[in-house]
């Protein structure tokens, strides 16, 4: 048992993406590991035999240090009460990891493979009533290859 406890429970439906959660499970046929993201609230403990499960405390917290994810949502004032901010992270992260698996050409550090029209859908399926979209929106464009970082809101990262 790792300690991390973050996930947060919500309506129990499925549909705000707080307790949004990274499965891993490596694919005997492609013979390669597999990321994707699932709502922990309707995952049943049995259905995700053999994975690995990653939550936003996984990524990095207060001991072990911060995800440039965590740091760029605190720099851009990303959250407010935090109920979402798991989901989002985790939603993002899986967008990044999955891209790095893409042969596109390397990007400068800091940056991912992905497009801006990419990370803006990767918290498509995450909701929040606090901030509005637009900071969550524009850590998420952080991360782009492509964004010209003067088209982003106010930011301290």
């Amino acid at each position: 048992m790792s300690g991390y406890y973050s996930k947060a429970q919500g309506f129990k439906h499925g549909g705000c993406g707080a307790c949004v959660v990274l499965l891993s499970k490596y694919n005997l046929v492609l013979d390669q590991v597999d990321d994707f993201t699932v709502s922990s609230c309707l995952t049943l403990l049995c259905s995700i035999n053999g994975c690995s499960v990653t939550t936003t405390k996984g990524l990095g917290n207060t001991k072990d240090g911060f995800h440039p994810i965590h740091e760029r949502f605190s720099g851009f004032h990303a959250s407010q009460c935090g109920f979402c901010t798991p989901g989002m992270c985790m939603s993002l992260f899986s967008d990044l990891v999955n891209a790095e698996k893409t042969p596109r050409p390397t990007p400068p550090p800091g940056f991912s493979k992905l497009e801006v029209s990419e990370v803006e859908r990767a918290i498509a399926g995450n909701l929040c009533h606090c901030t509005g979209y637009r900071p969550i929106a524009d850590v998420c464009k952080s991360f782009a290859a492509d964004i010209d970082m003067e088209d982003l809101g106010f930011n301290s990262f």
